[in-house]
Parts: C-alpha cells; sequence; structure tokens
C-alpha cells in the first residue's frame, strides 16, 4: 500500500515535466514565428505592384532632399566636382580666347557663355565658370586690367550661382520625368519646363550685361563716357548674351535633359 502512494506523485511529477517541456517548445514556435512575422510582412510588401515604384519614388525624393538641404554646399569642392569645374573652365577657354575679336569689346559675341546653362544642372560648373572667365580675361591679348580681370569673372560667378539655385525646381520635375514619374505628352508639365528654362537662363544675361555693360565704356573709351553710352553697352551685352545663352546654351541644356544624370551627385 505505502509502495503505491509512493508511485504516485512520481507520476504525476512526470506528467507536469512533459507539459512544461510541451509549453516550452510551444513558446519556442511562438516565438519564431513571432521573429519571422515581419520578415513575411516586408517580403509581401515588396512582392505587391507597384512597390518598385514607390520605393523608387522614395529613393528620388531623398536624393533631391540631398541636394537641397545636404552638407555639401554649393562650393563644397567634391573630387567630382573639381573634375566638372577643371573641364568646363577648359571649354572656356577654349571657346573664348580664339574668337578673341569678337569676344571682347564693347560689342561682343562670346561663343563660351552658351556653357552658363550647366550650372541648372551641376552645382560643380559654377566654380568651373568663373575660373574659365578669369583666365580668359587675364590671356586676352588686349587685357583690360584689373577691373575687367574681376569684374567679369564676378559677374559670371554670380549669374552662375543664381542659375543653379534659380533650377532648384527645374532639377526636380527633370528627376521625376528621367524616373517616370510624370508622362512625357503632360501639358502642364511641358509648359512649366519650359517656363523655368525660361527663368534660370535669365541670369547670365540680366547679369553680364548690367555688371559688364556698365564698367566696358569706362576701360574703352577714350572720352568720358555718358549715360547714353552705357545704356547702349548695356543693351548691346545684354543683346548677345540672350542670343547666345537662349539658342546655343538652350540647345545644349536640351541635349543634357536626355541624358539621365545623377543630379544629386552633381
Amino acid at each position: 500500500m505505502f509502495g503505491k502512494k509512493k508511485a504516485a506523485p512520481a507520476s504525476k511529477n512526470k506528467m507536469n515535466s512533459e507539459a512544461e517541456t510541451a509549453a516550452t517548445a510551444n513558446t519556442g514556435e511562438a516565438g519564431g514565428l513571432g521573429a519571422a512575422a515581419p520578415a513575411a510582412r516586408e517580403a509581401e510588401r515588396e512582392s505587391q505592384p507597384g512597390a518598385g515604384a514607390r520605393s523608387e519614388k522614395t529613393a528620388t525624393s531623398a536624393s533631391l532632399k540631398i541636394e537641397k538641404h545636404g552638407s555639401k554646399g554649393m562650393f563644397a569642392l567634391t573630387p567630382l566636382r573639381l573634375a566638372q569645374a577643371g573641364l568646363v573652365a577648359a571649354l572656356y577657354v577654349t571657346l573664348c580666347l580664339p574668337f578673341a575679336s569678337f569676344s571682347f569689346g564693347l560689342v561682343q559675341f562670346r561663343l563660351a557663355e552658351a556653357l552658363t546653362v550647366l550650372p541648372a544642372l551641376s552645382a560643380g560648373a559654377v566654380p568651373g565658370l568663373f575660373l574659365g572667365c578669369l583666365l580668359s580675361n587675364i590671356l586676352n591679348p588686349n587685357n583690360l586690367g584689373l577691373i575687367d580681370i574681376l569684374g567679369g569673372s564676378l559677374a559670371t560667378l554670380a549669374a552662375a550661382a543664381l542659375t543653379h539655385i534659380f533650377a532648384r525646381s527645374y532639377r526636380k520635375m527633370l528627376t521625376e520625368k528621367w524616373t517616370r514619374q510624370r508622362r512625357k505628352d503632360d501639358e502642364g508639365y511641358i509648359w512649366k519646363m519650359r517656363f523655368l528654362r525660361f527663368v534660370i537662363l535669365l541670369p547670365p544675361v540680366v547679369v553680364n550685361a548690367v555688371i559688364v555693360g556698365s564698367y566696358l565704356p569706362y576701360l574703352l573709351l577714350e572720352i568720358k563716357p555718358t549715360p547714353i553710352s552705357v545704356i547702349a553697352t548695356i543693351g548691346s551685352i545684354f543683346l548677345s548674351q540672350t542670343i547666345v545663352v537662349y539658342t546655343l546654351g538652350l540647345a545644349l541644356l536640351l541635349a543634357l535633359e536626355k541624358i539621365k544624370l545623377p543630379l544629386e551627385k552633381l
């Protein structure tokens, strides 16, 4: 009798032990399922239609935010921007000095000014245009002195910086077209892009006409310039800049629009 009574607690202990083992196993399985659930949900979201487009849109939005508010700044000279600046400067000098006979003077037609559209796409073109104009003015066979060397170069720098700043919306819309978030036949998009192109090309026309046109008569005329002669020089440079920028420059910009560029890095 006593032996049988002692066997009962042992049986109960064995049952309790088996129950605890089973509960622990169930808990482990539940934990595994709980850990795997987020990964499964993530995989399901990625497999849904349009998930890739949403990810691409998010990436594009982030890249544009970096470009607009990033820590690099417009004049941060990364290796890529240094290379761009050097290339733009070399192109500017190449397009300016061989045509010095009509690139300098009261009436000038500077082909190199077509490159002033490049800051709309790349911040690296801003210092490049400044350096190119500076070298061209220094190497000018009929050098006009320090006023023209610095005045013209700083005017080009200011115009390039304004072009890059004004082109923020332009770069955003261009990126949307490249990532197929905009239809090419969208009438609203087409007209807005035309307006933006007109606006971003104004600084090299207006800034150079006003600044350079204001001091050139004092450097080139043998007599004291009159207000009429100053206004005439401003108008002349305004006209020549308009022709170069809105024909050759605009054609260059339209050609570059067909190339998908990493604008967040430029």
